[in-house]
């Protein structure tokens, strides 16, 4: 039970932490994401490395994308920053769904093929620090890139770096549940991941030993079985259908 508890005190600091610190980097992209963004992420990727070549073209491209905001807010080759944000969350659902299909989820590959399509409508405004996302029903999409996602890392991950990425995927929500406003959801996932790839990378060593508690591998081992069959993932793929067809139509 104390075990349990630590972990869940853990991983509790570990979302309020990410919430807070990219709701101010997202907001304030000079002030703030240029330490915690950009100059904490190459660190991190050259001191601790990554643990695959996906975690190094993912880490690398979302810094390569913050930097690009930062510099637009400078006023600097600001030119379609919002396209840019765009491209850069259709690449991460695009390499998602690569290694879905290399591993032969094609249930999951589909939910993804319906988010990358669907995304090519949304209605981008540049603020001059962030990009908002004004199309309606959007909280529709947002649901439905979640379930999604945290299908995707269930399917790829083990069970301590399940509940790591799971925790930063549930962050731009809470966010935005803070703001009253689902609007900022794009852009504190570029934020939130961004953080917390960098974090993992620099704490991956401390999170291992974690795959031997109870609390991992007895409680996850039935969601894993849960999630694995093919009649859940043609549940899920269905789930995500609706909600997409349902956000454009």
């Amino acid at each position: 039970m104390m075990a349990l508890n630590r972990v869940l005190i853990f991983y509790i600091f570990i979302c309020v932490t990410f919430t807070g610190i990219n709701i101010l980097a997202t907001l304030y992209p000079i002030q703030v994401s240029i330490g915690t963004h950009v100059i904490f992420p190459i660190v991190a990727m050259l001191l601790f490395g990554m643990l695959t070549t996906f975690g190094y073209i993912k880490l690398s491209t979302l810094t390569m994308g913050r930097l690009l905001i930062i510099l637009a807010a400078l006023e600097i080759g600001d030119t379609h920053i919002e396209i840019v944000c765009l491209l850069l969350l259709q690449f991460n659902i695009l390499e998602a769904a690569i290694l879905d299909f290399i591993k032969k989820n094609y249930f999951n590959v589909v939910s993804a093929l319906l988010l990358l399509g669907s995304s090519c409508y949304f209605v981008l405004h540049w603020t001059g620090s962030y990009v908002l996302v004004e199309n309606e029903n959007y909280l529709l999409w947002i649901v439905a890139y979640t379930v999604w996602n945290a299908n995707f890392v269930t399917l790829q991950l083990s069970g301590a770096y399940f509940t790591h990425h799971f925790l930063i995927l549930l962050s731009p929500i809470i966010a935005c549940i803070f703001l009253f406003d689902f609007s900022y959801w794009l852009m504190f996932r570029e934020t939130s991941l961004l953080l917390g790839i960098a974090t993992l990378t620099s704490v991956k060593e401390e999170i291992l030993p974690m795959e031997e508690q109870p609390f991992f591998s007895n409680r996850c081992n039935n969601i894993y079985q849960f999630i694995h069959t093919q009649h859940t993932q043609l549940k899920i793929l269905i789930f995500v259908s609706v909600c997409v067809c349902i956000q454009l139509f």
